[in-house]
């Protein structure tokens, strides 16, 4: 887990301080440790960044052509996997609080 607090650490360097690095370096580093698997509340906070980045047409994270745009849209499908877990959970969860009476 401190691996994926690291990289949630680097890419809020990148969001919060880019004119302190070198951002055309920084942030394709940054991108390539993405997606983060092991700390599920790190790997929001993440995957919240990157939804801003690219929502803000972030041209160090998008890259030279593009280029790192297949990279993006790997990283949001693998994410999407692991929405798609949490709520299955939670929803199984809230089922079988409802179907005790306890809701």
């Amino acid at each position: 887990m401190a691996y994926d607090n690291a990289v949630s650490a680097l890419g809020k360097i990148c969001q919060f301080y880019r004119d302190s690095i070198d951002s055309t370096h920084i942030i394709p580093a940054w991108l390539s440790c993405l997606p983060i698997k092991g700390d599920l509340i790190e790997a929001k906070v993440v995957h919240e960044l990157l939804c801003s980045m690219v929502e803000r047409s972030d041209m160090e994270l998008l890259g030279p052509n593009n280029q790192y745009v297949p990279k993006i849209v790997l990283v949001f499908a693998e994410h999407s996997h692991w929405i798609l877990h949490l709520l299955l959970h939670t929803l199984n969860y809230v089922e079988a609080i409802t179907s005790q009476g306890y809701g």
